[in-house]
Parts: C-alpha cells; structure tokens; sequence
C-alpha cells in the first residue's frame, strides 16, 4: 500500500482523481498549506489476517498501542495453538 499527498484544494476541484488510489487500497494524506492534517484510508477487506492488521497499525505507536499489539500477539498465538 502506498501513501499519496494531495491538497485540500486539489480534493475540492478533483475529488474523483484524489480518492481514485483509495479505491485501489492506497492511502491519500491531505494537506493545507503543505502541511498534512488527514489520512484518507480504504476500508479493511473482509477477511484480513490478523499479520495484515498488525501491519497496518504498526505505523501508530504510544503506550495504548503498545499494550493492545501484546494482547494481539497473545490472542493470535492462542488461536494458533502456540504457547
């Protein structure tokens, strides 16, 4: 998955051209004044594994975060029949 940067203004004028990535499973980052202020994501896909979203929420981070990906892990080796 690759992230886009697009304006404010580009999404106002061009919104079709702007989101087309999202529809592909990109992610879009929009800026104003050339500073990012949203992230623009796809919906997950019906089915994800559990390596998929961890994957994808590895780019967060804080001590919330932290604690959730532990119970994660644990949870995800529980269905595994790993110890």
């Amino acid at each position: 998955m690759r992230n886009v940067k697009s304006s404010l203004s580009k999404l106002h004028t061009h919104t079709g051209e702007v989101i087309e990535p999202v529809k592909q499973g990109h992610s879009v980052t929009l800026t104003e004044r050339g500073k990012p202020f949203a992230l623009i994501t796809p919906l997950p896909k019906r089915g994800i594994t559990g390596a998929e979203l961890a994957e994808r929420m590895q780019k967060y981070d804080g001590p919330e975060w932290d604690a959730m990906f532990e119970e994660l892990g644990e949870n995800l080796a529980k269905n595994r029949g790993e110890k």
